[in-house]
């Protein structure tokens, strides 16, 4: 399985934005995805003591709409030991001297705080032929953001890493919808597994006729199915939203979960690797199966309310031996 060294940036064109992600860098705002109790495992490598002042200094020169400052992301797909992440953490600190000037950078914190170890940078995109503000020089045009992953991959590669298909054009989701769509699976994975433990509870006060007899087999346990497939119909879509962003042993765990849920799915549905449509048609289908027997049971009451006492008692009366 392949281990990819990872970055991304992000410009900005307003000092003001610099606020909250220094505040989120340093841990001073609350970070929902953050374990409290590991806050000190963080590590400050730089801090100018005037981040926003610093900031706040442009250049003569430079644009209004100039690329103010520029928000960084290193990280891995996964980090096999404590070496491998030590050494990382140097590369990857050397790296971005080189790249982006020791003198522009306001800030560097790696975070251990979260499932996957991170490096955050914060720098002024000072270009060094100009001396005026602009991120262009570093990142302007998909050449030039081609050569910077290159050169990015190149600092780590020694260490087992390896660098994504170039020329990708994969777009990568905010770290907000990311842990929303994680959140929402591991609801439906939670509602999905719950209705298939009851299909199982189900199945044990089965007999083995209705289980022979596929109709009398679904009208035992309809009311379990038709949970499961709604709840399955969300899981099939946000697998493969997870399936884009595997990266973390978390997302694995929940990934395998899943494939386990989906073979039950598969196996009860009668269909291979069942599509949203499929499972939408069976939902469709128990509902009238659901309808069909609730007017079936109506139907019932409305017959024994209007039978006399003396014919249920004649009903009731044992056959007498006929030989």
């Amino acid at each position: 399985m392949k281990n990819y060294a990872i970055t991304r940036i992000k410009k900005h064109s307003a000092v003001k934005s610099a606020t909250y992600l220094v505040n989120h860098h340093l841990r001073l705002a609350e970070v929902h995805n953050a374990d409290p109790k590991r806050k000190n495992k963080n590590e400050v490598l730089h801090q100018l003591e005037d981040i926003q002042g610093f900031l706040n200094e442009v250049p003569k020169g430079t644009k209004s709409n100039a690329c103010r400052f520029v928000d960084v992301l290193f990280t891995a797909s996964r980090f096999d030991n404590k070496q491998q992440f030590e050494q990382w953490k140097t590369a990857t600190w050397e790296f971005a001297k080189r790249q982006f000037g020791e003198d522009n950078i306001a800030l560097a914190v790696v975070h251990n705080d979260e499932t996957t170890p991170h490096f955050h940078l914060i720098f002024k995109p000072v270009n060094p032929k100009t001396g005026k503000l602009g991120a262009g020089h570093w990142f302007d045009g998909r050449k030039k953001m081609q050569q910077y992953q290159d050169s990015y991959h190149n600092a780590v590669k020694h260490l087992g890493f390896d660098r994504g298909e170039p020329g990708s054009r994969a777009r990568h989701k905010t770290i907000r919808q990311f842990y929303r769509d994680v959140s929402v699976a591991q609801e439906e994975l939670k509602t999905f597994s719950k209705a298939f433990n009851e299909i199982d509870k189900q199945l044990k006060n089965v007999s083995i006729w209705d289980r022979l007899k596929p109709s009398n087999l679904q009208k035992k346990i309809k009311l379990q199915l038709v949970t499961a497939y709604k709840s399955a119909s969300k899981i099939l879509l946000f697998k493969q939203v997870l399936q884009t962003e595997k990266v973390t042993e978390q997302n694995k765990q929940l990934l395998e979960q899943m494939d386990t849920l989906k073979d039950k799915l598969e196996l009860a549905t009668g269909y291979e690797n069942p599509t949203y449509v499929q499972v939408q048609q069976f939902t469709d289908n128990y509902k009238k199966l659901e309808s069909s027997h609730q007017q079936s049971e109506l139907a019932k009451q409305k017959r024994e309310a209007t039978t006399s006492p003396q014919d249920t008692a004649v009903k009731g009366r044992p056959d007498q031996y006929k030989p």
